[in-house]
């Protein structure tokens, strides 16, 4: 009896799940979306959850929040296992393209996120192809195509605008004109505009987003996608050395709290040696495709300024992911890893030890018995087993889903 207590108070408050459906992210490659996406489904607690739909690890440290007008502003600690990708040297033509790296997302590590909300954009090239010649000769001219548009919240939860636009030469063929409008699939209400027209050549950066509240993310005015500016609907400046308020932003890692102290997190990071394997999912081989082999900064103690701490271990010459943490309240939360697609690997499994006793929650990621049917299932301590029927309304660069799967929206739920 005291260990069904136990379980059942370790599911409601360190590790209760909890499940969300939403609308499908078109264009957003599944096997990478990351923070809390619309369509997600989550197990886990308020400190870490699963993403059912491609095994994603979310990590979130709440820190503090100060009201305003306007926005509200946040303080947190946030990390993400997924999000290594491919990255193409866009301007290889045909046929020694493509040619690329792999690369660590922006959201695969952790990150202190403070201040008003940040945003980032991404796009990448797909390629180009020869769409003329030049007048009066048999010059080729190329025109280049780019897609994947999207717009990235400070959780890493991502927004897709999808299509493809082209880039050709002045007085070559035709290409996607300044200031040209896309729309989010999400159901979000996210508008973009692409292409700016005051500065030197032709490009499809990414200029603004316009949130359905009416606030305006501009981006610079280069390939960087990186926040510039925002305003909300009213005027008021989101960005900048203060609030709404006229309060100042601390540095990084700092904070004020209620009584306008200045708090800090004392971080203890080390090297955490880094060997991908991922050139086969994007159909791209050595020495065309480079895997990353290096070391990446990791954070093994994160001390807050009551002197509690976070205490972090990872996997050596893997992915870099996470494989267990001590709480501040001496709980540990464990993870283990497999099923590796086109952005890393997938949790299989979860442990909460509490007390000297441990609950396990499995994940499992592939195809029914009839091999006609993704699905994704958790199977809690006590053995209930959950199942997702997923359907694919997006897919991973090139359409692959050979040795991985493009992560599922799922359609169907068997318990």
């Amino acid at each position: 009896m005291k260990t069904c207590k136990l379980l059942a108070m370790v599911m409601m408050i360190v590790a209760g799940s909890a499940l969300a459906f939403g609308q499908p992210t078109a264009d957003v490659p599944g096997a990478s979306n990351t923070g809390l996406p619309s369509n997600g489904v989550f197990s886990g607690s308020s400190f870490d959850n699963v993403q059912i739909n491609n095994g994603n690890l979310h990590i979130e440290i709440p820190v503090t929040a100060q009201a305003g007008r306007g926005e509200t502003v946040t303080y947190k600690y946030v990390y993400e296992s997924k999000g290594w990708s491919f990255h193409p040297e866009i301007n290889i033509h045909p046929p020694q393209g493509p040619v690329g790296v792999i690369v660590a997302g922006a959201t695969d590590r952790f990150k202190f996120t403070g201040g008003p909300a940040k945003y980032r954009a991404t796009f990448n090239g797909l390629g180009s192809e020869v769409c003329g010649t030049s007048p009066g000769s048999d010059i080729p001219v190329y025109v280049s195509h780019f897609g994947n548009y999207t717009l990235i919240e400070q959780d890493g939860t991502k927004h897709p605008f999808p299509g493809t636009f082209d880039l050709a030469p002045a007085g070559g063929c035709a290409s996607t004109p300044p200031g040209t409008t896309l729309y989010s699939t999400d159901g979000s209400g996210w508008i973009m505009h692409i292409g700016f027209s005051n500065i030197g050549g032709s490009n499809l950066f990414p200029v603004n987003a316009i949130r359905k509240d009416g606030a305006v993310i501009s981006f610079l005015a280069n390939s960087s996608g990186s926040q510039a500016s925002a305003v909300d609907r009213n005027g008021n400046i989101l960005s900048g050395a203060t609030d709404t308020l006229g309060r100042p932003f601390p540095a990084p890692g700092s904070y004020y709290d209620s009584n306008g102290n200045l708090q800090s997190w004392q971080i203890t990071s080390a090297p955490v040696p880094v060997a991908t394997a991922l050139c086969g999912f994007y159909h791209v081989f050595p020495p065309k495709c480079v895997e990353f082999k290096s070391n990446l900064s990791r954070p093994t103690v994160i001390q807050l300024p009551d002197g509690l701490t976070y205490q972090f271990t990872y996997a050596q010459n893997d992915y870099g992911e996470p494989t267990s943490v001590i709480l501040p309240t001496g709980a540990q939360i464990s993870w283990t890893w497999g099923n590796v697609d086109s952005s890393g690997p997938k949790v299989i499994s979860r442990t909460v030890t509490i007390g000297g006793q441990s609950f396990i929650w499995h994940y499992s990621y592939g195809y029914s018995g009839n091999q006609s049917l993704w699905v994704n299932t958790i199977t809690d301590p006590m053995g209930n087993e959950t199942d997702y029927t997923c359907t694919y309304l997006h897919v991973d660069p090139h359409g692959s889903d050979v040795g991985g799967d493009p992560g599922c929206t799922p359609v169907k739920v068997h318990r």
